[in-house]
């Protein structure tokens, strides 16, 4: 999505509809997510969809010659 239309609740609107689409028409049980810890929009954004940490892992990027967390999330249906 292009800058001007970030934070103004768009992308939030697109992704409940996707998600409202796997849940009732593909009929899935659960939805990943994944962000690096410092990337503070994205893990806002994944918290403020209902999503739940499952667990923070390490890994190191040779190209970057750093290492980051990454946070895995799930977003399970609804009954």
């Amino acid at each position: 999505m292009g800058k001007p239309y970030w934070r103004k609740g768009f992308t939030q609107e697109a992704r409940w509809l996707d998600y409202d689409f796997a849940f009732h028409q593909l009929m899935v049980e659960e939805i990943h997510a994944q962000a690096w810890e410092g990337n503070l929009n994205s893990c806002r954004s994944i918290e403020k969809s209902g999503f739940v940490l499952l667990e923070s892992t390490g890994k190191i990027f040779p190209k970057m010659g750093q290492g980051h967390k990454e946070c895995h999330c799930v977003l399970k249906k609804q009954t």
